[in-house]
């Protein structure tokens, strides 16, 4: 058995699959999956593609993760901020550019006011915006709290009301600063305001960092080492059950680190796009009216066993054929809405011995989901008891 990652972004995470005596992997992140029509043929309809083996598909919703969770913005205000973001954020039909000088000296010795066109079309500018209609999102449903970080982090507002949260994010300046950017104590921070909110009384569904930069760290010890750093940070928020979700913003972004960070903690990127769908429903999101359904629209069949956790985790057992499998995550809201997202993996059959079938296929993969659960919530536990008093 080998596992393989569909890797995705936006409202449903990284999606893992775990085939028997299969292998699951998405195809060349440049191919773009086909459309098919939305009203699917039934299951027995001639010429429908016969499906050979099941998977595990298991997955987070950013909708249901974020949504009465705590929160942690985290605010990149280096010197890449004041950097020109591409966007019109300020809405006067002038989008803001780097002066040419900008590109050799940094803008050492200039007013960052004069490094761009329109100062309210920079990086920073687009991420407060942004951070601000998110905040607004999940005003009454979230515990929220704000840093900023360079090389130095700063925290804006603890982990608790909204409204605190949004005057923080509308107290902040541009200023110059050459230290760099330290993604991985910017991780840190953040996981000990998480770590203070916690109270008797409340146990949020899920905690999450929402990270809102314009590319790689550089600190400390330069880039290579500093993207490690953050890595390592990301993999260890997983353990504790801390979702990272990052917003690249600005023309010289690397959303393939972004995103690779953001799966180590078990979060997803998230463009602007998709935040503005987000924060457009004023989410207000029960996990209990949430159903979640999956469908391989390439063999017209849909998951079996479907579960939703309280984290806004899922998982189901899903019919896969060899070769390419489109498959479709819809998430039904209690307002009757719908959000959906597609997922073009691929199905090779590694091991015809070893791959079992039918019932007995889909009885080893509901054994093998339910100790992967109890595996994560033994792991949680023990990290939360190891960083206890």
């Amino acid at each position: 058995m080998r596992r393989r990652w569909a890797a995705g972004r936006g409202l449903g995470t990284t999606v893992l699959l775990v085939a028997l005596g299969a292998g699951a992997e998405a195809p060349d992140p440049d191919s773009s999956p086909p459309e098919p029509e939305r009203s699917l043929p039934a299951d027995d309809e001639e010429g429908s593609v016969r499906p050979t083996s099941v998977a595990l598909v298991r997955g987070t919703l950013t909708i249901a993760r974020l949504s009465g969770s705590d929160l942690v913005i985290a605010i990149d205000q280096s010197n890449g901020s004041l950097f020109a973001s591409g966007l019109d954020v300020d809405g006067d039909d002038h989008v803001g550019r780097n002066r040419s000088w900008l590109r050799h000296g940094d803008g050492y010795g200039k007013h960052p006011a004069s490094w761009t066109s329109d100062l309210n079309d920079t990086v920073l500018a687009a991420e407060l915006r942004a951070a601000t209609a998110l905040v607004d999102a999940l005003a009454e449903r979230s515990r929220i709290g704000v840093l900023s970080f360079r090389d130095a982090v700063k925290i804006r507002s603890p982990v608790g009301d909204s409204s605190t949260a949004r005057r923080a994010l509308a107290a902040i300046r541009p200023s110059p600063d050459w230290t760099g950017t330290n993604l991985a104590r910017a991780l840190d921070i953040a996981e000990r305001m998480l770590e203070r909110a916690a109270a008797p009384d409340w146990k949020p569904p899920a905690r999450s960092i929402v990270l809102f930069t314009d590319g790689r760290p550089t600190a400390p010890d330069g880039r290579h080492w500093a993207s490690k750093r953050a890595l390592v940070r990301a993999r260890e928020l997983a353990t504790r059950g801390i979702a990272v979700f990052t917003v690249p913003i600005g023309e010289h972004t690397e959303p393939d680190f972004l995103a690779e960070l953001a799966s180590a903690s078990g979060g997803s990127l998230l463009t602007l796009e998709d935040l503005r769908l987000l924060v457009s429903r004023r989410v207000q999101l029960h996990l209990d009216e949430l159903a979640i359904v999956i469908e391989n629209l390439t063999v017209k069949r849909r998951a079996q066993s479907v579960r939703v956790h309280p984290d806004g985790s899922f998982d189901g057992i899903v019919p896969i054929a060899e070769g390419d499998n489109l498959l479709e995550i819809r998430a039904g809201l209690g307002d009757g809405s719908e959000w959906s997202e597609r997922r073009l993996i691929r199905h090779e059959a590694s091991d015809p011995e070893a791959q079992a079938e039918g019932p007995e296929a889909e009885r080893q993969l509901l054994e093998l989901r339910d100790r992967l659960r109890t595996e994560q919530q033994r792991d949680r536990a023990g990290s939360i008891d190891a960083s206890g008093p």
